[in-house]
């Protein structure tokens, strides 16, 4: 009689004890390990940006506001620094370990988020012109960009 893993691992449609191969286990924690990077980036700026802004009398209210004021331009670099090294690095360590499905997955993904940016941008410039909406915003941009990005790659890949 075979034990218990053995047998999940024979049955494709039971994958709840599977373990994770290596390359799963590379891919997810790249995912994870950019998600938590860039969390803990943010948990970093966001007081300091806080303290920034109340000490120059900034604080209109929006809502990326608190990321828009002055920090001190050592602490920018540095941050910015370990921002591109270490997502750059998560990049790779994903990229290597998709295959040519998943890599489809990934363009057709990066394309869409790409169209959202092209699309938004100048109609967003146009109605500011118009006065009909507040400046176009870079984090409003960019989280158009990002989630238009993850929706379509997270349909791609958990579709049945």
């Amino acid at each position: 009689m075979t034990n218990l893993t053995e047998a999940n691992m024979a049955d494709p449609q039971d994958s709840r004890r599977r373990p994770l191969t290596p390359r799963a286990k590379r891919y997810w924690g790249s995912l994870i390990g950019a998600g938590l990077l860039g969390a803990a980036i943010s948990l970093l700026l966001l007081p300091l940006s806080i303290e920034a802004g109340h000490n120059i009398g900034t604080g209109d209210g929006g809502f990326f506001d608190p990321f828009e004021n002055p920090i001190n331009p050592t602490l920018a670099v540095l941050v910015s620094a370990l921002w591109m090294a270490g997502l750059l690095m998560m990049c790779l360590i994903f990229y290597r370990s998709i295959d040519e499905f998943e890599e489809r997955d990934y363009l057709w993904a990066g394309t869409v988020g790409w169209y959202a940016m092209m699309l938004t941008i100048p109609a967003w410039h146009v109605l500011w012109m118009g006065r009909l909406v507040p400046p176009v915003g870079i984090w409003w941009i960019f989280a158009i960009g990002l989630l238009s990005n993850n929706a379509v790659w997270m349909w791609r890949k958990f579709r049945k």
